[in-house]
């Protein structure tokens, strides 16, 4: 957010046309000020608020055969590719959706979810061990790609693992 101060009001035009917040004309009045960062603040409040409401659901919906499927986030498992369809393993039963695997991956919440394998992305809460180069999701075994070990292991351990 920005809120241009000048001398030069031949500028606020252009000022408008680059989505600034508000234009102060110098020397700033105390209460032009004052009305220019409440204007910012509620224009922050509002941006994350929206930003909330959209993560705030606990569930999602998908096209699997003729009709939509309701989906709670704690209950995936883990998503997989399968060519222009994405498969999502849950508690009880597997989904096969159309939507492309990436489709569906950069929909979902980032910090609920995370992307093993080019073809595997796991909940992050549903891990429960990481063994060599797979991780554990109850009895099922998924692969790391090499590419993104690390980046799993760190979003995974975190600060959660004691050492010696």
């Amino acid at each position: 957010m920005v809120i241009f101060t000048t001398a030069f009001a031949e500028y606020a035009i252009e000022g408008y046309a680059l989505d600034v917040i508000d234009y102060l004309l110098k020397p700033i009045p105390f209460n032009r000020f004052l009305k220019a960062t409440q204007k910012a603040f509620d224009f922050h409040l509002l941006k994350h608020r929206q930003a909330d409401e959209k993560t705030s659901s606990d569930y999602f919906f998908v096209k699997c055969d003729s009709k939509y499927e309701k989906v709670f986030y704690h209950e995936v498992l883990y998503l997989e590719a399968l060519q222009n369809y994405s498969v999502i393993h849950t508690t009880d039963k597997k989904l096969i959706a159309y939507i492309t695997f990436n489709g569906l991956i950069e929909q979902l919440p980032k910090e609920l979810f995370l992307k093993v394998h080019k073809s595997y992305t796991v909940a992050v809460s549903k891990i429960t061990a990481i063994e060599g180069n797979e991780v554990v999701v109850g009895k099922i075994k998924i692969p790391i790609s090499r590419n993104l070990k690390d980046e799993v292991n760190d979003k995974i351990l975190k600060n959660n693992l004691l050492k010696r």
